[in-house]
């Protein structure tokens, strides 16, 4: 069972590199999009889709990835090269919320039933009550940020690191 913890990442850079953006494809720019853009879960590149794609490149967790937004349907994709998360994009908090549910535990020990989402940095993690909290597995280490004392975390996917 994996546990969540609420990480600030609001003083991190974004990590976001523009690839492409088509603000409004045209059939001038359908083939250039279709060529460029993932598609397949939600159907092909559109005349009208809004759509972006970023490289994700947090070197601070060693995730690097292409994320893909489709304004017009409200989706997202993430591609870490191990294959391709699809999700609802949560514009907002600038998420992709997946449309996987796991077991969590709080870091109090409280568990509970939590979406699966992933953060513009490539994290993944949980959206519950308007927040993203950060998923760690019990076995490294770091510092609770509300009670101050030492815990057992680890981020999955990534280097392991004393404190985050």
């Amino acid at each position: 069972m994996d546990f969540c913890r609420l990480v600030d990442y609001s003083d991190r850079p974004d990590g976001l590199v523009e690839l492409h953006n088509f603000d409004c494809v045209t059939r001038e720019t359908l083939r250039e999009a279709r060529s460029i853009i993932v598609s397949g879960h939600f159907g092909p590149v559109e005349v009208g889709d809004r759509i972006e794609a970023f490289i994700v490149d947090n070197r601070t967790d060693g995730v690097q990835a292409v994320l893909t937004v489709w304004h017009t349907k409200g989706v997202a994709c993430l591609d870490k090269g191990e294959g391709r998360i699809w999700g609802d994009w949560q514009r907002d908090a600038r998420l992709v919320l997946t449309y996987e549910f796991q077991e969590v535990k709080d870091v109090r020990g409280t568990p509970g039933i939590a979406r699966i989402a992933y953060n513009v940095h490539g994290m993944r993690g949980t959206w519950e009550g308007g927040k993203f909290y950060t998923l760690f597995l019990d076995d490294g280490s770091t510092k609770d940020q509300e009670t101050g004392r030492r815990r057992q975390w680890n981020v999955p996917n990534a280097r392991r690191r004393s404190e985050l």
